[in-house]
């Protein structure tokens, strides 16, 4: 089943970008209830711990005039009806089925939602029951109140309640829910709601499934709907001990004590994978089937048993075929209750087996971490969830801060998911995932789910940059400065555009005109700042070309003065987790990773495993061993090429080109790829290249022909100390890499460099053992050149399109294919002479050099070669900084610098556009009220009422029938006088004090506790 559309309302998040967002952010959207909620008078009473959960507050909105209906009827019946209706409107939006061009007659809606209190059902039990009780109570204290007087009591006390009468009256009967949504929407197939607690949103999807396989409807629209928190609710699972007292939702955290209730609701639209690719729908993701049980007799009626969960799991992957060893994902039910993780960990444990090997494959998360449980809507918010990680190749985080040792999660084949991860999967196998909902009453269900087929359209990606782009341009100096200036303006007078959209705005219209500035900047505040500080800077240097900022901010008014350079970096410039950032952002950079995970059966432990591993799971000693085997020969060279290839390739997509390249060390094989000396058809096959390369190494390597030895970096000392140095050592030590005047490589065998070192370190020197032992780029690694040169005879290796330039001989490859085979070969067992390269191709006019790899090494390298000269070096990567920032950051230098590229592909897959209508409606909807009707007396409605209750009685100070004269009718309890509500007049607001209407009554009656004390059920003043 295809997801073709979704929407969603949850705390702190208005829409399903806002929704998913805070995921990514982690963002806790826990908090206090609106005053109306009355949390304080249920604290003190010790009816609940807490009253902190998930709630809406003023993201209860709902404008009726698009649905027609009157805003009189929306108060006094069950306010979630309404916010269905929005939700289920938005749904159908976004599967791009609104409207009645299309045809609904095979349309349906099945929601899951619980009837507990809310605010519709209190209205009509304060009309209908304690009005009639409370004036039945007055009566018989005041038999003379007449029925005009009854009536004028019963106004006073109706005025404070929401109105009940026939506008209000549907809105009491549960199943108009869906039925409002089928009438105004026109859907003529089933509408009905699920009862199921925490699963009724799972089973709602279940029956929408069900309903699309019959064929008797071909689009469904499902979820779950809980929009409404009250107290009450809040009471009995504060009875049942199951809310936490810290006031907040941990799950499976070692401080975990209970979860948190939270308002909300979310809603699919369905329909058959076949129709939908047929009907060129865009599919988010696919629901393979769900699978549900019931725990028996269990551990009790409320209590979760393993038994029941397992069942349900396993149900789910026999009905669809799926061998659960294929999910990587897991959107746990996941509550924070100790009891309730602990039996989860051991159900999915009984599916999915034992931990094999270091390291574990599935991510666990619950985003009830973050909004709180939604009770009848949390299934629906973890399919959401989980189907837009699917969507965007994310696995989306959970808050927790340490892991409960008791749930021994370290025997499983689960991590919690702490952090935003690239979702990285073999080519071959499809991405796969599953959610769990498991309720009170023994209800328990397991969905499947998968990403979407390649063939399929996809939806534009929600996921917001932590750095954005921004780019002007103008005929002239002043032009441009004006172009900020409205900018600044507008930010701070339209606080509802979004930077993303801004962004994409000026991408998208820039003509691209002479005077330039581009800039990166975070967030609207920051974004202010870069602007005031660009025409700071445009005012004051206005005789100086182009400049460039270390805030990330570059000025150009002439075309770049000289060529562009691409330099790839070699083995050494790898790290754990380089270049997560951009995979999280771009295709084109997550699929090379993708495709380095497939070229291998690694086991247990892939390579994209090393690079990526999970978060939790690599303590020191892992770490270490992980940081070691990613500078293994294999590894490494491999880690580089794929990077190295990622960034170009996203390059490419942006139409960035090169003039001239060169290949450090064993990044020359990323720059023969990329200059297209290398010819392959697909990444695959360019990383089944580099498989094979390695593969020939270790061939040379397993006859013994690969000596081992030390390498050296030294820096700090002359060319003529170093050779000094290396003259008088035993053993020949000799230079691997002449990479800037600053530092070299050395190579010998152990002992030798270890005698050398202190011979540099006595002299001045900084010196630094590399993580590696090959003896490459020296005569001692001949055996190698003489294996890659058979190799590149067998991949045709071929004359660069591009001019590259090799550092064996600081020249341009030859045209010759023979010779260009032959000096690619030699490089490997020659000295790489990178400085003498560098000013050879500055040179040619070389004037701008782009480090195209991870880390930043050779752009250090060539701004210390060409110190003083009119050039500049810069890496798309710095290892200490956000990725994106500094892949950014070059483009906003390139793009000042008049470097053709095509910037609106940073932005043309991606959810920016601005919706002035949906802002517009947002804004105008009303707020609805959700909490309690409790009536609250203001100093009016007392006046009101004292009159007419004295005026009922006789003059004297006791009636004959003994009841006293009174000089208030209601007095101020406990409850109100501390909440900050007046005591009436002559009370003393005390319940140990007696009030001065009590002069003159008998003893008996100044005695009576129900006279002098007790405020009247639900009214306070």
């Amino acid at each position: 089943m295809a997801i073709i559309g979704m929407a969603c309302i949850f705390p702190q998040a208005p829409d399903l970008k806002s929704f998913w967002n805070n995921i990514l952010r982690a963002v806790n959207a826990v908090d206090d209830p609106v005053p109306g909620w009355e949390a304080q008078r249920y604290i003190e009473s010790g009816r609940i711990h807490t009253a902190r959960g998930g709630y809406l507050k003023d993201l209860y909105r709902f404008d009726p005039r698009p649905s027609g209906i009157m805003p009189r009827s929306l108060d006094g019946g069950e306010p979630d009806q309404f916010l269905a209706l929005r939700v289920a409107w938005e749904a159908l939006a976004d599967a791009g089925y609104l409207g009645d061009e299309h045809d609904h007659s095979q349309t349906g809606i099945i929601l899951g939602h619980s009837t507990y209190l809310h605010r519709g059902q209190v209205n009509m039990v304060q009309h209908h029951i304690v009005l009639d009780q409370t004036l039945e109570l007055l009566e018989a204290f005041y038999p003379d109140l007449t029925p005009a007087q009854k009536e004028k009591i019963r106004k006073t006390l109706e005025a404070r309640l929401p109105q009940s009468n026939t506008d209000i009256y549907p809105g009491l009967v549960p199943n108009v829910m869906t039925g409002r949504i089928a009438n105004r929407l026109n859907l003529k197939g089933p509408n009905y709601l699920i009862d199921a607690a925490c699963s009724s949103s799972l089973l709602a999807l279940n029956a929408a499934i069900e309903e699309l396989r019959s064929n008797r409807s071909r689009l469904m629209l499902a979820g779950g709907v809980n929009a409404s928190l009250p107290a009450e609710v809040a009471i009995i699972f504060t009875e049942l001990g199951a809310l936490s007292r810290k006031g907040r939702v941990c799950p499976f955290a070692a401080d975990a004590d209970g979860t948190l209730l939270g308002e909300g609701l979310g809603i699919v639209a369905l329909k058959k994978l076949e129709d939908a690719l047929e009907d060129g729908d865009r599919i988010y993701a696919l629901i393979r089937d769900i699978g549900q049980s019931s725990d028996g007799r269990g551990q009790g009626l409320l209590a979760p048993s393993v038994e029941g969960e397992t069942l349900a799991i396993e149900r789910a992957y026999s009905s669809c075929r799926v061998d659960p060893e294929t999910v990587r994902l897991i959107e746990a039910h996941g509550t924070g209750i100790p009891l309730g993780d602990r039996t989860e960990i051991k159900a999915l444990g009984n599916v999915f087996g034992q931990r094999r090997g270091q390291l574990a494959h599935i991510a666990l998360g619950s985003v009830k971490s973050m909004i709180s449980h939604c009770i009848p809507a949390a299934g629906i918010a973890g399919v959401i969830k989980t189907a837009l990680a699917l969507h965007h190749r994310i696995l989306p985080p959970t808050i927790c801060d340490r892991v409960n040792p008791e749930l021994n999660i370290e025997t499983t084949p689960f991590y919690i998911n702490t952090s935003v991860r690239p979702w990285i999967s073999k080519p071959e196998l499809v991405r796969r995932a599953a959610v769990n909902a498991f309720g009170f009453g023994g209800i328990n269900t397991h969905a499947v789910m998968e990403e979407a087929p390649a063939v399929a359209r996809r939806p534009d990606t929600l996921s917001r940059w932590p750095w954005e782009l921004f780019v002007f341009s103008a005929p002239d100096r002043d032009t441009l400065s004006g172009k900020l200036q409205d900018l600044l303006e507008q930010l701070d007078t339209d606080t509802g555009q979004e930077i993303d959209s801004i962004a994409a705005t000026l991408a998208l219209e820039d003509e691209a005109q002479s005077y330039r500035l581009g800039l990166v900047a975070s967030d609207r505040q920051d974004l202010s700042r870069k602007i005031q500080s660009a025409l700071k800077n445009l005012a004051d240097r206005r005789t100086e070309e182009s400049w460039t900022l270390r805030n990330s901010i570059s000025f150009g008014s002439r075309p770049l003065n000289g060529k562009l350079a691409f330099m790839f970096p070699g083995e050494g410039s790898q790290y754990l987790e380089m270049l997560a950032d951009l995979a999280i952002h771009f295709d084109e950079v997550r699929e090379w990773f993708d495709c380095w995970s497939g070229i291998y059966d690694d086991g247990d432990m892939s390579r994209t495993d090393i690079l990526f591993p999970p978060p939790g799971e690599s303590g020191e000693k892992m770490r270490a061993e992980l940081e070691e085997r990613l500078h293994s020969m294999d590894t490494g060279s491999e880690a580089v090429f794929i990077g190295s290839q990622a960034l170009f390739t996203l390059l490419e997509h942006l139409g960035v080109k090169a003039d001239m390249m060169v290949g450090h060390s064993t990044g020359e094989s990323s720059a023969l790829v990329a200059s297209g000396a290398i010819k392959a058809s697909s990444k695959s096959t360019l990383a089944n290249l580099i498989k094979e390369l390695n593969l020939v190494y270790q061939e040379v390597q397993a006859a013994g022909d690969v000596p081992t030895g030390a390498l050296l970096a030294v820096g700090a000392l002359s060319r003529e100390t170093v050779l000094q140095c290396l003259e008088k050592a035993p053993g020949d030590p000799v230079i691997a890499m002449d990479n800037c005047a600053s530092q070299v490589i050395l190579f010998g065998d152990r002992d030798t460099i270890a005698a050398v070192q202190e011979d540099l370190v006595r002299q001045g020197g900084i010196c630094i053992l590399l993580p590696f032992d090959r003896g490459y780029h020296t005569p001692r690694f001949a055996a190698v050149s003489k294996a890659f040169r058979k190799y590149y005879d067998q991949v045709q290796l071929g004359a660069p399109k591009i001019p590259l330039y090799s550092c064996a001989t600081a020249d341009l490859f030859p045209d010759d294919p023979a010779a260009a085979r032959e000096l690619a070969a030699s490089q490997w067992s020659t000295t790489v002479r990178f400085t003498e390269t560098v000013r050879r191709m500055y040179d040619a006019g070389a004037r701008c050099f782009i480090e195209v790899g991870p880390s930043a090494n050779l752009s250090a390298f060539v701004n210390d070669i060409l110190k003083g000269k009119d050039a500049v070096a810069l890496p798309l990567n710095i290892r200490k900084k956000n990725s994106l920032q500094q892949f950014l950051t070059v483009l906003a230098f390139l793009f000042a610098n008049r470097v053709d590229m095509d910037l609106g592909n940073l932005f043309r897959s991606r959810s920016t556009a601005r919706n002035p209508d949906k802002e517009q409606d947002s804004a105008r909807g009303m707020v609805l009220d959700n909490t309690m009707p409790v009536i609250h007396l203001d100093q009016h409605d007392v006046s009101i009422l004292r009159s007419t209750v004295f005026a009922a009685q006789p003059r004297g100070d006791s009636g004959d029938n003994g009841i006293p004269v009174p000089g208030t009718a209601f007095c101020a309890g406990p409850a109100a006088t501390a909440a900050g509500t007046p005591s009436l007049p002559g009370s003393a607001g005390d319940w140990g004090a007696r009030p001065q209407w009590t002069r003159g009554m008998s003893n008996s009656m100044k005695d009576n506790p129900l006279t002098t004390r007790y405020p009247l059920p639900f009214l306070t003043s």
